[in-house]
């Protein structure tokens, strides 16, 4: 026994020295003279939090990010005042918004939609509610050139309502939805998303805190909220990074790097979401169209797959849903010659989506209804 314990404090201090010999090293390969060593650069990439965004699994990185953010005063989304936080979905844009960001100008209505104008009801026209992420918001895009407001202008029988927002979860979107259909009543909603939302859903915090979705008695449940201020919540997050996160030390910060590997979102989860929205919709007398829009390599690569497009696939083949993927289109037209890219919607890639769009919704039978009951005559 005696020999078992020498063993195990012996064992235990060469750990603890060798613990201490890899922090010295990581702490010292952060001197900025010895990044032009290739080595010693990629130690410092996997050892510091700032150049090594590993955040595909890990709300705790997004924690860390806020906080620093938070305390050299920039915004919740990138460097930039567009949004506030929000009470049940985390956050949403400031409304009134006339601002210039990297050559692109921001407009927001008094209702906190990117748009010229307040929305208003008009019986004489066909209504559509877009929900969805930093695509449909129109992140990094004129205000010219976000693809909801270029829909609009293809048709003026059409009053679209845009409540995209950047950084959006399929948990987030669904939640805006829920919450807002009675107040702008449609006659078609549209839930535009990309693979990634479907991902988001993994985490209680990511730019700012936010609801999360979980099922509890074969329900949706919705937890995490309500959400707090940004002063709470920064006090909220601080005091927990206390606790469990520890970024000054550099070893801290290779084990948060390297979590790697994270479990995909369900498919049950991600379905019953989906199915939930087309319920609420038809709930409220209105049209559903799930809509995928194509992000990053899907735009350009053929053979890439991803899971949120095997998702909705495995979907609308089991439900009876109208939908729309745009994949194909930008694959079709990049063939030809065209030159589509996969980051945020420039003016090309949304003029390409608002056509696939509204020529889908010519399709629908609501649309046919609105013609024959005189909307639009």
């Amino acid at each position: 026994m005696k020999s078992f314990r020498k063993s195990l404090q012996t064992y235990s201090i060469i750990t603890l020295i060798t613990l201490g010999i890899l922090e010295t090293v990581f702490q010292v390969v952060q001197l900025k003279f010895l990044h032009q060593y290739e080595g010693l650069e990629h130690l410092y990439n996997i050892s510091n939090r700032e150049t090594y965004e590993n955040a595909a699994c890990d709300s705790g990185w997004w924690k860390w990010r806020f906080v620093q953010r938070y305390e050299a005063g920039k915004g919740l989304i990138k460097d930039d005042s567009l949004h506030r936080p929000h009470p049940s979905r985390g956050w949403t844009p400031q409304a009134n918004l006339s601002v210039k960001i990297n050559g692109n100008q921001y407009t927001t209505n008094s209702q906190g939609q990117r748009d010229l104008e307040d929305y208003q009801p008009n019986p004489d026209q066909y209504t559509v509610l877009i929900v969805g992420n930093s695509y449909t918001f129109g992140l990094d895009t004129d205000d010219s050139f976000v693809w909801p407001t270029l829909l609009e202008n293809l048709d003026s029988r059409l009053n679209v309502i845009n409540l995209g927002v950047s950084g959006y979860g399929l948990d987030q979107i669904y939640i805006t939805l829920k919450e807002t259909l009675q107040q702008y009543p449609p006659d078609l909603v549209i839930v535009a998303f990309i693979s990634d939302d479907i991902f988001r859903m993994r985490f209680d915090f990511r730019d700012y805190k936010k609801p999360k979705l979980k099922i509890q008695n074969g329900q949706l449940k919705i937890t995490n909220v309500p959400i707090k201020g940004l002063e709470q919540t920064y006090k909220e997050i601080k005091n927990e990074l206390v606790w469990y996160d520890i970024p000054i030390l550099k070893l801290d910060n290779v084990i948060s790097n390297l979590k790697i590997s994270c479990q995909e979102v369900s498919y049950q989860l991600a379905s019953k979401v989906f199915r939930a929205m087309q319920r609420i919709t038809k709930e409220n007398n209105a049209a559903f169209l799930l809509t995928y829009l194509a992000s990053f390599q899907e735009v350009e690569t053929p053979d890439h797959i991803s899971y949120g497009e095997k998702v909705f696939k495995q979907f609308v083949q089991e439900e009876k849903v109208a939908y729309l993927n745009t994949r194909p289109f930008f694959l079709a037209r990049n063939q030809e010659g065209e030159n589509y890219q996969g980051g945020h919607y420039q003016e090309a890639e949304a003029r390409l989506v608002s056509q696939q769009v509204y020529q889908k919704i010519q399709n629908l039978p609501s649309w046919q209804n609105f013609l024959e009951t005189r909307k639009g005559f």
